[in-house]
C-alpha cells in the first residue's frame, strides 16, 4: 500500500433519525498519486462526536485527484491546507460541550538540606539561692539531624481558548540518566499528583501556577529534570479524554547539602532578681551530639520565702539558612527561709480565711503566675475529683508557710514535684486544667503533712 498523505472528509447528507441528529461523513484516504486508496463512511450520533476536528486536516491528495473524488466530496476548497475550526457553540460537540486548548510549563530545584532539633535538661533542677548567693547550674542540650531532599518547583499552566477548563490535573515525574552516558531520560521518580485545588479551573484566557514538592534521595552519578503531564477533559479535538502539553524542565545534577552545621547559644537572664552569666557563649555542631553549657546565677536583690520558675531558653541556629529551633527546660528557684518569722506552719484551711496574714500576694504555680484574688479562687474552689485543685491547694499553703519562715527543706523536693506536675495548666477556676487523683495524691499527701506539721517543724499552736 502507498503511504498515506492525509485524510480528506466531507459531510455528504444529514438527516433526523429518532430526534437526534445523524452526520455520516465519508473518509477518503489518497496515495501520493492522488487516487483513492481507501474509502469508509461513518455514521457519527450528535452524543458521540468529538468534532470535526479530530479528523485532523483537510487537505487535497494533489492537483491529480480523480474527478470522480472531487464529485463525492463536494466544494472542499474553503478547507483546503486548514484545519477544521474548533467547533463553537450550536457546532457538533460532546454532549453539546465546546471544547479549549491549554498551555504549560514547569521549573524544577533540587532541595538537599539538614533538618536540626534540639532538646535540653537543667541539673540541679531545684536550686536554693537566698539574697546575696549564687548557685551554678548545668545546661545540657542534645541535638539531632535529618537529611530532607527533595525536589521543588512550580508548574504553570494557561488557558489559550474560549471555554473555561474542565477535569483539570497535573502530575510530575522525575527523570533521570547517568551522567556522561547519555540516552534518553527514563522515569526515576513518580509520578506525584499536584495540588491545584487552589484554583482547579482556568477561565478562558487565565494563567497560575501551582507548586509541588517531590521526596527524593539524590544520586550525584545521575541528571534529572522533571515532566509535567498537564491535563483537561475538554481540549479542542480530544473532547472527553484527559489530554493536555506535557513540557520538560531544564535538566540539573544533584545540588551541594546545606545546613551541615548548627550554632546552639543559651539565653541567660529573665529572672528578676537574679544576674546570669553563662559560659561558653556558644557551641559549634557538625554532627548529632551533646554539649553543655554552665549556667551561674546570682540572687542580687529577690526577697526571701519566694518559689521561682525559671524557664531557661537554648537557641539552635542552622548553619546556612539561620532557621532556628528552640529547646526548654525549667528550673525551680526557692530565695531561701525568711528570718524572723514563725518558723511553723498553718494549713490550707487557715491561709484560705485569712488572707491578710498572707508574707506574699502572688505566687507561681507550675509555670503560671496568680495573684491573691485567684489564689483564694482556688482556695474556695472545691475538689471534685480534680486531682490538679487538692494539689494546688496544698501547694499554695507550702509555699506560704515557707515564705512566711517555716523551715521547708524537708519538702523542696515535693513542691519541685508539685510544679512539674502542674507545669502550664490553668487552675480551676481561673482555668479548666485536670489531673487524676492518683497522679497527684502522693505529693499532695507530703505537702499536706508538712502544712499540718506532721513532717517539718511543726504546726503553729
Amino acid at each position: 500500500m502507498h503511504p498515506l498523505l492525509s485524510y480528506t472528509c466531507s459531510v455528504l447528507e444529514r438527516e433526523e433519525l429518532k430526534n437526534e441528529k445523524v452526520y455520516e461523513i465519508t473518509l477518503i484516504i489518497c496515495n501520493k498519486e492522488g487516487k483513492t486508496s481507501m474509502r469508509t463512511r461513518v455514521i457519527i450520533l450528535t452524543c458521540l462526536v468529538v468534532g470535526l476536528s479530530i479528523l485532523g486536516l483537510i487537505v487535497s491528495c494533489n492537483k491529480t485527484m480523480p474527478t470522480e473524488t472531487q464529485d463525492q466530496l463536494g466544494d472542499v476548497s474553503p478547507y483546503l491546507g486548514k484545519a477544521i475550526p474548533t467547533p463553537k457553540d450550536g457546532d457538533l460537540t460532546l454532549g453539546g460541550r465546546a471544547g479549549t486548548t491549554l498551555l504549560a510549563e514547569v521549573t524544577a530545584e533540587c532541595m538537599r538540606d539538614y533538618d536540626w532539633t534540639i532538646e535540653k535538661t537543667m541539673e540541679p533542677s531545684v536550686v536554693t539561692i537566698a539574697e546575696g548567693e549564687f548557685a551554678t547550674v548545668d545546661v545540657t542540650v542534645n541535638v539531632t539531624r535529618t537529611l530532607t531532599e527533595s525536589i521543588d518547583g512550580i508548574v504553570c499552566a494557561e488557558n489559550g481558548g474560549e471555554r473555561a477548563t474542565e477535569g483539570f490535573h497535573i502530575e510530575v515525574t522525575v527523570l533521570c540518566r547517568t551522567v556522561g552516558v547519555g540516552g534518553a531520560y527514563e522515569p526515576c521518580f513518580g509520578p506525584y499528583v499536584v495540588d491545584v485545588s487552589s484554583n482547579p479551573i482556568l477561565d478562558p484566557g487565565e494563567s497560575d501556577c501551582y507548586a509541588y514538592s517531590v521526596p527524593m534521595a539524590f544520586d550525584d552519578g545521575k541528571t534529572y529534570k522533571v515532566n509535567a503531564d498537564v491535563t483537561i477533559l475538554n481540549h479542542s479535538g480530544r473532547l472527553g479524554e484527559p489530554f493536555g502539553p506535557h513540557p520538560d524542565s531544564e535538566s540539573f545534577h544533584a545540588c551541594e547539602i546545606t545546613d551541615l552545621t548548627a550554632t546552639v547559644t543559651d539565653e541567660c537572664g529573665g529572672l528578676e532578681g537574679f544576674t546570669c552569666t553563662v559560659e561558653p557563649e556558644f557551641i559549634i555542631f557538625d554532627d548529632e551530639g551533646t554539649g553543655t553549657f554552665s549556667l551561674k546565677l546570682f540572687n542580687e536583690s529577690a526577697e526571701c520565702g519566694l518559689w521561682l520558675e525559671y524557664m531557661n531558653t537554648a537557641v539552635l541556629e542552622e548553619g546556612d539558612s539561620y532557621s532556628s529551633r528552640i529547646g526548654r527546660a525549667n528550673l525551680s528557684t526557692y530565695t531561701g527561709d525568711c528570718t524572723g518569722g514563725e518558723g511553723c506552719t498553718y494549713t490550707q484551711g487557715y491561709w484560705k480565711t485569712h488572707p491578710l496574714d498572707w508574707p506574699v500576694t502572688n505566687l507561681t504555680l507550675g509555670t503560671v503566675y496568680y495573684d491573691q484574688a485567684q489564689l483564694l479562687d482556688i482556695f474556695h474552689r472545691s475538689v471534685h475529683g480534680n486531682g490538679l485543685v487538692s494539689l494546688a491547694h496544698q501547694l499554695i499553703a507550702a509555699k506560704l508557710n515557707v515564705a512566711n519562715g517555716a523551715d521547708g527543706s524537708c519538702v523542696i523536693d515535693a513542691i519541685a514535684d508539685a510544679d512539674a506536675l502542674i507545669g502550664e495548666l490553668l487552675i480551676p477556676p481561673v482555668g479548666d486544667g485536670y489531673l487524676e487523683t492518683w497522679v497527684t495524691d502522693p505529693t499532695a499527701n507530703i505537702l499536706d503533712d508538712y502544712n499540718n506539721g506532721i513532717i517539718g517543724p511543726g504546726h503553729c499552736d
